[in-house]
């Protein structure tokens, strides 16, 4: 029997013996990390938006990233984070990439599969408010109007907690369904609503229009980053090569996005033309360059062979996950164990991050 025969007997073994996926799923992927070559190098990656936005994923397809890795990865939407961990989880896609709360709270429900590497620094949510609004600090919100996108989102607990910590009552807040795009944002320039709790990138779409806002994040978990990439057990079992390959692209894109936020908007331009400001390239960039630097540097958690990219802070996860349980989302949390693996994070970081700086600095968009 090979390596492939015995990775593809432990998986299944894994599927019938669930409380020994875990286990079984290292198994499996030992047996085939030594004959990468042989593997199947095609990933299918449900992303958590239904649009394609300035991203490691844009980046990595359209430098070439992926292709020098050695994978075949082809993007597929979803309308969120829910339908897209569903979709991977059941089978039909190999990585999920976006945030994190979506599967601590449908892991009780009988969600499986495992976070593989982490994408950002900073907590995704915080709550903005207009540069001139009247709300200065987290006490402020008390009894005020806040959008969230829909009230099944991450973002609520993270508020309440905020709330929660400054002292005053959860309770007295009031959330209301905006939206996200220009919906959210009228909503809060119209007053409808004091306040947004959206997510980073979608603020710094508004940024680079002209919007300013004042930020109010979390006290103690603004700095776990809550962006990851989770896979199934039986891409975990079958496709551990490419899962690293995949893993070493996106820290490559998320290095290429740190050093050359001009290229990376040329390039996203390029692709949509409808993103760049209807102005001369110089102004749009004058416009757009402050919140895409921005971008770089929340996507910056660590590179060889200084810092290591992807490794999970676990006792931020616990806090995390508390956090979600404190507001009523789940009776049983997981453990991090439940949920995390660091098997790929060795191998993701086998990369010349001084060559992809190098790579990102010259780089011309013609």
């Amino acid at each position: 029997m090979d390596n492939r025969q015995a990775a593809g007997r432990t998986a299944r073994l894994c599927a019938v013996v669930n409380r020994a996926a875990t286990a079984c799923a290292l198994l499996a992927g030992l047996l085939i990390a030594g004959a990468g070559a042989a593997q199947d190098q095609k990933l299918i990656v449900v992303a958590g938006g239904a649009t394609p936005f300035l991203d490691q994923l844009f980046i990595a397809r359209t430098v070439g990233f992926f292709k020098d890795e050695g994978v075949d990865v082809t993007v597929q939407h979803s309308t969120g984070a829910q339908q897209g961990l569903q979709l991977v989880a059941n089978g039909n896609g190999d990585l999920f990439m976006g945030v994190l709360d979506p599967y601590l709270i449908g892991w009780e429900k009988g969600l499986r599969g495992k976070v593989i590497f982490f994408t950002r620094k900073k907590l995704i949510y915080t709550v903005a408010v207009p540069a001139d609004s009247p709300i200065k600090e987290i006490k402020d919100l008390a009894g005020k109007k806040i959008g969230v996108p829909n009230l099944a989102g991450g973002m609520i607990p993270i508020v309440k907690s905020m709330v929660k910590l400054a002292g005053d009552n959860p309770s007295n807040l009031t959330f209301v369904p905006v939206g996200i795009n220009d919906q959210a944002l009228a909503a809060l320039t119209s007053r409808q609503v004091d306040a947004l709790a959206i997510w980073d990138t979608m603020y710094w779409n508004y940024e680079r229009l002209g919007y300013k806002f004042r930020y109010l994040e979390h006290q103690t978990l603004a700095g776990f980053g809550n962006g990851m990439a989770f896979a199934n057990d039986a891409a975990i079992a079958r496709k551990a090569d490419a899962l690293c390959r995949f893993g070493r692209a996106y820290a490559e894109a998320a290095l290429f996005l740190k050093v050359n936020p001009e290229a990376s908007l040329k390039l996203w331009w390029k692709a949509n033309p409808s993103a760049r400001p209807a102005k001369s390239e110089r102004e749009a960039l004058d416009l757009a360059l402050p919140a895409q630097i921005k971008t770089g540097d929340t996507v910056d958690v660590g590179f060889p062979p200084d810092k290591v990219y992807g490794e999970g802070d676990r006792r931020a996860l616990a806090l995390f996950t508390e956090a979600l349980q404190q507001d009523g989302r789940m009776s049983k949390a997981p453990s991090v164990d439940d949920v995390y693996t660091d098997q790929f994070i060795s191998c993701i970081n086998r990369f010349d991050a001084a060559s992809i700086r190098q790579r990102a600095a010259s780089y011309k968009v013609e």
